[in-house]
């Protein structure tokens, strides 16, 4: 839970004001062991013109590996907003995609890494 409102934390600090006045309507997390994929599942699909953050963190000391290549989801494009490499010893990146303006949303976020890493995930929307 500590981790879950640090990433929200992190989310509010980073990106909050292209979103200004916008509220988290739903979050979803992950984790996995070493896969090279994270796939987090909402509850429900987001709304047409609502925004979905996607993000992904790493414990692999590799930062080739660590680096998330691609962010998937039904009706969204993603596109990279931030990228913290070696934050600390047990997560070494952190990376935020966000989709603006969903259409027909799916439900299932699939972050994609460049290499097999134990990490976490989780995505968030935003109406």
């Amino acid at each position: 839970m500590r981790s879950r409102k640090a990433l929200a934390a992190l989310l509010l600090l980073f990106i909050g004001s292209p979103l200004f006045g916008a509220i988290v309507r739903e979050e979803a997390t992950s984790g996995t062991g070493a896969t090279s994929t994270c796939v987090v599942t909402l509850g429900s699909a987001p709304l047409n013109g609502e925004a979905v953050i996607a993000v992904g963190g790493t414990g692999t000391n590799s930062t080739a590996l660590n680096e998330i290549t691609a962010v998937a989801m039904t009706g969204g494009t993603f596109h990279e907003v931030l990228q913290a490499e070696n934050v600390a010893a047990s997560a070494r990146n952190i990376e935020v995609w966000i989709a603006e303006n969903v259409q027909s949303a799916g439900t299932t976020v699939t972050i994609t890494f460049a290499g097999t890493v134990n990490s976490a995930c989780m995505a968030l929307v935003y109406s």
